[in-house]
Formats: C-alpha cells, sequence, structure tokens
C-alpha cells in the first residue's frame, strides 16, 4: 500500500485576504475536488485516509492508483484559474510507501485524570510522508518515494512523444531535493502530456499564473518554482522531439542509400 500525503498552499494569504470566511471556503473547495479525484477508482484501490482543513492523507492500493489520484486533482485545481481574479490553487503532495499500514492516527486519553483531553499519535507512515512534503521543497511538485518507481510502473506510465516515449518519473536537476530527499525520491512530472493542446493548455495557464501571482511574494515563490519544473519538462520534450526527428531521418537514410 501506499500514502499520498496532500497539502493545500496559501492558505495564510487567503486568511489575511479574506478571513475565516475565505479559508473555510478554500478547505471546502479542497474537499471537494478531492471527491472529484478519488471518484471512479473501483473496489479497493481507495483503502482509507482523512482529510483536515488544509491536508489528506489517502491509502492507496497501489502506486498507479495514488498518481492517477493526484494527477485528476493538480490537473484539475492547475486550469480551474482562467482569468486573474479567479481562485488560483496551489498544492504540493508527495508519495510514499506505508507497507500494510492503513491505520493514520490514534486518539487516547491524555491520562487517567484528564481523559477529556486527547493525545492524537500519527502513524509512522503519515510521519514520513508529511515530512518529504513539508522538507523544504517549493512549487507545485509531485514527490514520489523512488523505491516505488518499479520498471513495471515506469513502464505502464510512459508517455508516446512521437516514436520515443517520454516517462513522467525524473530526478530533477534544477529543482531542490533538501536533506534526505536528495537520495530515494523523485518527482512525477504530472503537467507532462502526450496530447499537444494539453501540454500547450497547461503552459498557457502556468505563464498567466505566474503573471497573476507577481504581486504576492509567497505566492510568487511557489509559482516561479513551479515554472521551473515546466521548463525542465519542456526541455525533456524537445530533447526527445529531437531524438525522434533524428532517428527518422537515419531511417529514411537507411531505405533511400
Amino acid at each position: 500500500m501506499v500514502l499520498l500525503f496532500l497539502d493545500l498552499l496559501g492558505v495564510r494569504r487567503l486568511w489575511h485576504e479574506g478571513g475565516r470566511e475565505a479559508a473555510e471556503a478554500a478547505f471546502h473547495r479542497f474537499r471537494k475536488t478531492i471527491e472529484e479525484a478519488l471518484r471512479g477508482e473501483e473496489g479497493n484501490a481507495v483503502i482509507g485516509g482523512s482529510i483536515e482543513t488544509d491536508a489528506a492523507a489517502i491509502v492507496c492500493d497501489t502506486p498507479d492508483v495514488a498518481i492517477r489520484v493526484a494527477l485528476r486533482l493538480y490537473r484539475s485545481v492547475f486550469i480551474r484559474a482562467k482569468k486573474r481574479g479567479d481562485e488560483r490553487m496551489w498544492l504540493r503532495g508527495a508519495i510514499t510507501d506505508c507497507g500494510k499500514e492503513c491505520t493514520l492516527r490514534t486518539a487516547t486519553a491524555f491520562n487517567s485524570s484528564l481523559t477529556q483531553v486527547e493525545v492524537v499519535t500519527y502513524s509512522p507512515a503519515l510521519l514520513d510522508a508529511i515530512a518529504v512534503e513539508k522538507s523544504g521543497i517549493r512549487g507545485m511538485r509531485l514527490i514520489i518515494e523512488s523505491g516505488l518507481v518499479t520498471p513495471a510502473l515506469i513502464s505502464r506510465s510512459r508517455i508516446p512523444v512521437g516514436n520515443v516515449d517520454f516517462f513522467p518519473f525524473r530526478h530533477l536537476n534544477n529543482s531542490t531535493y533538501p536533506g534526505r530527499l536528495q537520495n530515494g525520491y523523485q518527482d512525477v512530472l504530472w503537467m507532462a502530456s502526450a496530447e499537444d493542446t494539453e501540454w500547450e493548455q497547461y503552459r498557457r495557464t502556468m505563464a498567466s499564473r505566474l503573471r497573476w501571482a507577481a504581486q504576492d511574494l509567497e505566492e510568487f515563490l511557489q509559482a516561479a518554482a513551479t515554472q521551473v519544473i515546466f521548463h525542465e519538462c519542456t526541455a525533456i520534450f524537445d530533447s526527445l522531439h529531437r531524438r525522434g526527428r533524428d532517428r527518422h531521418g537515419a531511417s529514411q537514410k537507411e531505405m533511400n542509400p
């Protein structure tokens, strides 16, 4: 089993701009969006989970399920902003191994004389996932534990780019992996799409979000870090397109010496 941990970013900014009502409205939309992302997963694909205000932890049967849910969520909230005044939801998440552990939190009485006070304890798997997500990474990133990225998962996740394949798992060169994340973790490039029109839509939305965020330092930092990931994804796509053209040209020469 794997754990998908998600964090809604920018809640402090929302509270400063619109008070408690704005923050609560954001929490409600966060819950609704997660509900939509989970819809369609059948049987025991989603085993359990918990949503608490601006964070969610979802236990999934396999990494494939966690990735599908995360991609639906990220992509839907990202393109939702059509103009400057629309809400811009930013997320960050981590996919980690949780073994056979599906109980995320337990609550016990503080002590025998203060039974009305609860002590809430997080499971080791949830503590690890939270530590990964809050390690200091910036931007709308989806971090996955490298041990979950098996050859079979890579094969199932391939994205055709002409006559070559794009694999959306990367240890990025220009985005930081703080501390222990430097070894054993990588990114899921959630914006990568085989459809040119969809990919262009994401890129245009990213450019707009970066401009719209310029007046708020906290949001601008998140947007700028996300833009770097888009640039890395673009570089990979461009490289694959060139490789495909070179391969096609070599084939043509072989056929027409």
